[in-house]
C-alpha cells in the first residue's frame, strides 16, 4: 500500500491526512514532536485513536514509545551515524536504516524490506511517502515515518524546491 503524508500543516496546523494514491484519506495524523513528552496520535476517519507514539528522551540516542491499541507497547531507539540514522523497534524485530542526505527510509525485518519511507517534494508541497509492502503493522510504520517529519527535513526540502531540485510530482 502507498499512502502520501503532506507536511505542509499550514492550513490545519497539527492535522495531517494520511491519503492513498487515489488521494482518499485512511487516516488522520494529530499532533506534533517539537518537544521532549510530545505526542502524535493516530486516529482512523472515525475519529477513533489507532495509536500514538510519545517522545520519550532527547539526548544523543532519541528514544520513542509506540502504543497500538490493545497490543504491547514498542521501544523505538535511535542510534545516530553521521550521514545515516538507524533506528530499532525490538518488539517487532524491525530496523529503519534511514539516509539524511536522500531523505530515504527502509523498514527491514532480517534481510526482508517491510516498508519505505521517502520525503518529497511533490504538488502538495512537502510530501513524506510511505509504500507498505507489509500490511501486518501498518499503523505502527506510518506512525514510526512520523519521527522524520522534523523540521530540518522539512525547510531542506522548501529550499530545495526553491532552487529547483528534487522536485518529484508524485500525483
Amino acid at each position: 500500500m502507498k499512502y502520501f503524508l503532506p507536511l505542509d500543516d499550514q492550513a490545519n496546523p497539527g492535522r495531517i491526512p494520511v491519503l492513498d494514491a487515489n488521494n482518499k484519506a485512511h487516516y488522520m495524523v494529530l499532533g506534533n514532536m517539537n518537544q521532549l513528552n510530545s505526542t502524535i496520535f493516530l486516529n482512523d476517519l472515525n475519529r477513533s485513536e489507532v495509536a500514538r507514539i510519545t517522545n520519550t528522551a532527547k539526548r544523543l540516542a532519541e528514544s520513542y514509545l509506540l502504543i497500538v491499541l490493545n497490543q504491547v507497547p514498542i521501544r523505538i531507539r535511535q542510534v545516530k551515524f553521521s550521514n545515516t540514522r538507524l533506528y530499532y523497534l525490538p518488539e517487532l524485530n524491525y530496523w529503519i536504516i534511514g539516509n539524511k542526505k536522500r531523505d530515504e527510509y527502509t523498514f527491514r525485518k532480517g534481510r526482508h524490506k517491510v516498508a519505505q519511507a521517502l520525503i518529497l517534494v511533490t504538488n502538495l508541497g512537502p510530501t513524506l511517502q510511505i509504500n507498505i509492502f507489509d500490511d501486518k503493522h501498518e499503523p505502527e510504520i506510518i506512525l514510526t515515518s512520523m519521527i522524520f517529519n522534523q523540521p530540518s527535513f522539512v525547510e531542506q526540502l522548501l529550499v530545495r524546491k526553491k532552487a529547483g531540485m528534487n522536485y518529484q510530482p508524485t500525483f
